[in-house]
């Protein structure tokens, strides 16, 4: 009997367009100043699964209680505002109140079984939400000159958490696999 075929997965808010494209221009503002692309691979999104590998035999029960779960969930306003790191290494955008975020996820792992995860260690437990513009490779020799520029960077936004977004990576980069729309 061969082992079913692995797939990593990571399970996220996505924001809406206008706020993707201010990520993707502070993400690409790194890139040409400081050398820091590793954050491009992945649109901008807030996490609520960090990646998480999968056998391909348990993709039915994740997509029935994703579906689910997300029909159970409220939509919910999320306000960015200014800019946090994580030292030595990364740079995000600030989520003013992290609490309704913190519920959802919280939910979240009530309702992923643990027989989907193929390494249950790499089951999210604990989340800082937070929208990454830097990450991993930039240096930790950089990062304070980096982190100065973005430090007091004014940056405010608003949207709605309208869904939850499955990414799976192809080997290659990372797609959407699908989107689930919250209970509006």
């Amino acid at each position: 009997m061969t082992t079913p075929r692995k797939h990593l997965y990571l399970i996220a808010l996505v924001p809406p367009q206008t706020v993707l494209d201010d990520v993707l221009e502070f993400k690409n503002e790194l890139k040409s100043q400081f050398g820091a692309s590793h954050a491009l691979k992945l649109p901008g999104h807030i996490t609520l699964q960090m990646p998480f590998w999968m056998h391909e035999n348990h993709r039915p029960t994740l997509m029935a209680n994703l579906e689910t779960f997300s029909k159970e969930q409220k939509s919910f306003p999320i306000f960015l505002n200014g800019f946090g790191s994580f030292p030595p290494r990364v740079i995000f955008i600030k989520i003013n109140d992290h609490e309704a975020i913190i519920q959802l996820q919280d939910a979240l792992q009530e309702a992923l079984p643990e027989s989907i995860f193929a390494h249950p260690e790499q089951r999210q437990t604990d989340i800082h939400p937070h929208l990454t513009i830097a990450t991993r490779d930039l240096q930790e020799n950089i990062f304070p000159q980096a982190w100065s520029e973005y430090r007091n960077k004014p940056y405010q936004a608003a949207f709605m958490a309208q869904d939850l977004t499955l990414f799976r990576h192809t080997g290659k980069k990372w797609i959407t696999e699908v989107i689930f729309p919250l209970n509006s």
